[in-house]
C-alpha cells in the first residue's frame, strides 16, 4: 500500500495519487462546521422556544377543586 504524507504536517497521510477537488482541508472543514452551526442553531431554537412556552401554560383552575 502506498501512502504519501503532507510535507507540513508528517503525520497526515493518505493513498498515494488521491486528490481532493478544493484541497486538503476545505471541505471537511466546511462540512463539519455547517453540521456544528445547523446543531447550534436547533439546540438555541429549541431552547428559546421552551423557554417561551412555559409562561404561555395555564395554571390549574382553582374553581374546578372548590365545588
Amino acid at each position: 500500500m502506498c501512502l504519501e504524507a503532507a510535507r507540513e504536517r508528517p503525520r497526515l497521510v493518505r493513498l498515494c495519487g488521491d486528490r481532493y477537488p478544493h484541497g486538503d482541508d476545505g471541505f471537511p472543514t466546511l462540512a463539519l462546521v455547517t453540521v456544528a452551526a445547523t446543531i447550534g442553531l436547533f439546540f438555541v431554537v429549541g431552547h428559546w422556544i421552551t423557554e417561551r412556552r412555559e409562561p404561555l401554560v395555564a395554571p390549574a383552575s382553582s374553581a374546578d377543586t372548590t365545588s
